[in-house]
C-alpha cells in the first residue's frame, strides 16, 4: 500500500507553528478511559478510583486481532478512533509503526499508512508514540522517526504524513497532553531522566521547549522505586483537570496505573495493571461512553 500524499496544508508547518490545534484532553465528550493490553490487543475501561479493568472490545483487522497498539485517540470531527501500531520483527528490521482509523461502532480498523516509506522524503519510522487531534483536524504525533530522530510529526486523517519532522532531544514514554487554553503541548521525556524521575517538557507553538520540570515523589506504590528507571507511557485528562498516567518501571518489566500531579509534582499509585512484558498496557485515551462496549 502506498503512503497517501498528504492533502491537508503542510508547507507552512514549523513556520505558521506546529500546534495552532487542540487534543481532547479535557475529554468533552468523551467520558470514559480506556487503555488496550499491547500482546493481545483488547481494550478495557479503566476505573479511575480503584484502578480496576473491564474488558469492553477487541480491535480487528481483516479476520486479525489488532494488537501492539500504542498511540490511540478519539476524533470528535472524524467520528473515528485514530490507532498506530507497533512490533518487533528482527534485528534488521526492528521496528515499524502503521497507522489505523477505525469505526468505533463496528471496532474494525482500516490501514492508512503502512510505513512502508514510498522512497525519498516519506521514510519509515520506527515508533508513533502518542498523538493529539489539531484544530485543523489533522494528527499531531510524538515519537521515533528514524533518520529524522525524536520529535514531532503531523499526519492526516487519510494517514498521510508531513515531510516536516521538528526533532526534539527526547525520547523514551512521550506520553502527551495538550493544554488548549495556552496552546503548548507537555511531553515526558526520558532522555536524560535519572532514576526513580519523569521529566516533564512544555513545548511552545513552535515547537520550542520552554520548561522542563522533574517529578521525583512517588505516593502510595506497593514496591520501591529506587535505583527503577522509569517512563510515562501516555497520559490522560479529564474534565476536572485530573492526571491520569501509564507508568511503566523498566527494571522489572511492571506496568502502573497512577495519577499525575503536576502542580504538587506527585505520581500517586492507583493499581498494578501489568506484572512483566507480556502484559504491558502502552495506551490511554477518554472515548464516548456509547463506544465503551
Amino acid at each position: 500500500m502506498k503512503i497517501l500524499k498528504y492533502t491537508l496544508l503542510l508547507a507552512t508547518l514549523l513556520s505558521i507553528g506546529l500546534f495552532n490545534s487542540c487534543k481532547d484532553d479535557d475529554a468533552t465528550p468523551a467520558d470514559v478511559l480506556i487503555t488496550s493490553h499491547r500482546k493481545n490487543g483488547k481494550v478495557f475501561k479503566v476505573d479511575v478510583t480503584s484502578g480496576v479493568l473491564t474488558e469492553i472490545f477487541t480491535p480487528t483487522v481483516g479476520a486479525n486481532t489488532l494488537k501492539e497498539i500504542r498511540a490511540f485517540v478519539y476524533h470528535r470531527g472524524e467520528d473515528k478512533f485514530f490507532a498506530s501500531a507497533t512490533s518487533f520483527v528482527d534485528q534488521d528490521n526492528p521496528r515499524s509503526g502503521v497507522l489505523y482509523s477505525i469505526d468505533p461502532t463496528t471496532k474494525v480498523g482500516t490501514i492508512i499508512n503502512d510505513n512502508t516509506g514510498g522512497g525519498g522524503s516519506y521514510a519509515v519510522w520506527d515508533a508513533v508514540v502518542n498523538w493529539a487531534v489539531a484544530s485543523d483536524d489533522s494528527l499531531i504525533s510524538v515519537g521515533d522517526f528514524n533518520a529524522n530522530g525524536n520529535g514531532i510529526v503531523k499526519f492526516g486523517v487519510n494517514g498521510g504524513r508531513s515531510t516536516k519532522t521538528k526533532q526534539l532531544n527526547a525520547c523514551c514514554g512521550f506520553a502527551l497532553l495538550y493544554d488548549r487554553s495556552t496552546g503548548e503541548l507537555q511531553i515526558s521525556n526520558g532522555e536524560e531522566s535519572d532514576d526513580k524521575e519523569i521529566i516533564f517538557n512544555t513545548i511552545n507553538t513552535s515547537g520550542t521547549i520552554t520548561n522542563t520540570t522533574s517529578i521525583t515523589t512517588f505516593a502510595d506504590f506497593p514496591a520501591s522505586l529506587d535505583n527503577h528507571w522509569l517512563t510515562l507511557k501516555a497520559m490522560a485528562k479529564d474534565r476536572a483537570g485530573k492526571i491520569y498516567g501509564i507508568l511503566f518501571d523498566t527494571d522489572v518489566s511492571v506496568t502502573y496505573f497512577v495519577e499525575v500531579n503536576l502542580t504538587t509534582l506527585t505520581i500517586r499509585y492507583i493499581s498494578t495493571i501489568g506484572a512483566d512484558n507480556n502484559n504491558q498496557y502502552n495506551s490511554l485515551a477518554y472515548i464516548p461512553a456509547r463506544y465503551a462496549n
